[in-house]
């Protein structure tokens, strides 16, 4: 990076400078901007507002940040993106553009945000570092927090805003920028006055408290935490910010019932910071290093190649043990009523495997049949069944749909595919127009089987193979996957994948079921040619295509990856 200048904090700049020691928060509509304009017409926002992107390239928004000393630091953008495609933005730092683009996935709607984060390294003292459009428009952009290695950043789940709480002797101002919501409470006595929020835990297990806050003073503001009128800590820190407009984040692990709980934080003799809101998570999951795994579903299911992902998962330190019952063009319906047909594993066909082995994952591959039919062989009934079926013998069972990809039009020698026209269609209940092989209809499957179980504390999740497969398409057509001309070279008949699909398939079942970036993963189980279409994968190839699958899958909806 470029040498540090010396460090003037200007007066156009008073409040947004900040020091780095920990996660601290620079908002999207107070950087230097070009281009890209400040809106406020999508909810959700932090601050007073957020940047929007209107031109497909060579728009901007520029931020200066301090770092406390030269290093290794995370650079966590908070966005939202309501279109259908991947929205890319060139990082630059300093004035020097970085070799990769950050991706910036669809989040469902333009209310619903996420965050895309990068390593970069800084020089100690002033930085700049800026976003700006390539090919297409930007995402809507709400704030960049700038965090060390190794220290956690800010979490961006659903918040419950402290000023909306119960109340005791605080009071609620608006005057330091950076809050969230209608503004913050400041403590105004050393001690008893209080702050309490009603939150409701889906489901017991652990889970992360994180409160947002300011502290200007130069020493810690400890605050007493209790849940339910117990205490859980009788001195949460509320170290020193710097500022008065710089927020962080104290984290507090506790383990919840389900249902609702009245958490209170209290001052206990030194007052409190300003406190902007509280923000709940599930805590993180713990690092998945074997899994059992029993995939149901015909020759698409065969896709992920097993064995192959044994070797794969292996390089990686990790265990994969899989069985199976696949019946070639078989839809869900068939597998159920012929349950000694087809191919098996050592663990038998579904009956056995289910009913005297357990495992820790099951994967259902919808094919060919509606959600909800009349004759009662609808997908949605029978997952259900192959659930049941599994749950007495594996009760903490994750189940997932296998999203798979739409297949091509015509003839061998003669196949065509609009991959995004026929991805992006609406599923049509009772119609059987290939809509069954679309996003749409896999979202309602996965949503109706997660009303089915509403009390589930593994509710059900998508492999999003298809979704992959539809970046990718995009990736490559911008140029941007060496060695891949379109999607159609993934395919080698009407449905079915090469080897270089198959590694599409598996990097995402992958990442997706042990929660795990695939980037630099050993791809070469899957470099095998075993028939004329296949294909050797080079390492750039697979480089490319380890990116989109890690920059879909942990964004995903229904991934289950954070």
């Amino acid at each position: 990076m470029s040498e540090a200048v010396p460090f003037v904090l200007p007066e156009a700049l008073e409040g947004r400078v900040l020091f780095a020691a920990a996660p601290i928060v620079y908002e999207a509509e107070a950087a230097s901007l070009s281009g890209a304009t400040v809106a406020r017409n999508h909810a959700g926002f932090t601050g007073a507002g957020f940047v929007d992107y209107r031109a497909r390239s060579g728009e901007s928004v520029e931020w200066t940040v301090r770092a406390e000393e030269a290093g290794t630091y995370l650079l966590s953008f908070r966005f939202a993106n309501g279109g259908d495609a991947n929205r890319p933005l060139a990082l630059g730092v300093n004035g020097r553009s970085l070799a990769d683009e950050a991706a910036f996935m669809p989040t469902g709607s333009w209310t619903k945000w996420n965050t895309v984060a990068r390593r970069v390294t800084l020089s100690a003292g002033v930085n700049r570092v800026r976003l700006t459009s390539v090919r297409r428009s930007g995402p809507n952009l709400d704030s960049l927090t700038l965090s060390p290695e190794g220290v956690a950043v800010p979490p961006t789940g659903p918040s419950l805003q402290a000023e909306a709480g119960s109340l005791s002797g605080v009071k609620v101002y608006s005057y330091n920028h950076g809050y969230t919501g209608a503004g913050y409470i400041d403590f105004e006595h050393d001690s008893g006055d209080y702050v309490q929020w009603s939150m409701n835990a889906p489901s017991a297990g652990v889970y992360e408290l994180n409160f947002r806050y300011a502290n200007g003073a130069g020493s810690d503001r400890p605050l007493r935490l209790s849940v339910d009128g117990d205490v859980v800590r009788s001195a949460v820190a509320f170290g020193s910010t710097g500022e008065w407009t710089a927020w962080r984040e104290s984290k507090v692990v506790v383990s919840l019932a389900a249902g609702t709980h009245d958490v209170r934080l209290t001052a206990t003799g030194s007052g409190g910071p300003n406190l902007d809101a509280l923000t709940v998570l599930p805590a993180p999951a713990q690092d998945v290093r074997s899994l059992r795994v029993f995939h149901i579903g015909n020759s698409v299911t065969n896709t992920i190649q097993y064995r192959n992902l044994v070797e794969m998962a292996a390089g990686d330190g990790r265990e994969y043990v899989w069985g199976r019952h696949m019946i070639p063009g078989a839809p869900l319906s068939y597998i159920w009523t012929h349950p000694t047909s087809g191919f098996e594993t050592d663990y038998g066909f579904y009956r056995e495997a289910l009913r005297e082995h357990q495992w820790d994952v099951l994967t259902l591959q919808p094919f060919d049949r509606q959600i909800e039919s009349s004759d009662g062989q609808g997908d949605l009934t029978m997952a259900k069944n192959f659930i049941n079926l599994a749950l007495q013998k594996s009760p903490d069972l994750q189940v997932y749909i296998y999203q798979r990809w739409p297949r091509r039009s015509g003839k061998p020698g003669d196949y065509s595919l609009d991959y995004e026209a026929q991805w992006l269609r609406q599923y049509n209940p009772g119609k059987w127009d290939k809509s069954m092989e679309t996003r749409d209809y896999f979202a309602r499957l996965t949503e109706a089987l997660r009303d089915a179980y509403p009390q589930s504390d593994k509710p059900v999740l998508m492999v999003p193979v298809g979704d992959v497969m539809f970046e990718l398409a995009h990736r490559i057509e911008d140029g941007d996957v060496p060695g891949l001309d379109s999607i159609e070279d993934l395919y080698y008949d009407g449905i079915h994948l090469n080897n270089i699909g198959s590694l599409v398939t598996a990097t995402t079942f992958y990442a997706t079921m042990y929660n795990r970036d695939p980037r630099g993963i050993d791809h070469t189980a899957y470099n095998v040619i075993d028939d004329s279409y296949d294909r050797v994968v080079s390492t750039r190839t697979a480089a490319a295509i380890q990116d989109a699958v890690w920059d879909v899958v942990k964004g995903h909806q229904y991934s289950g990856v954070s």
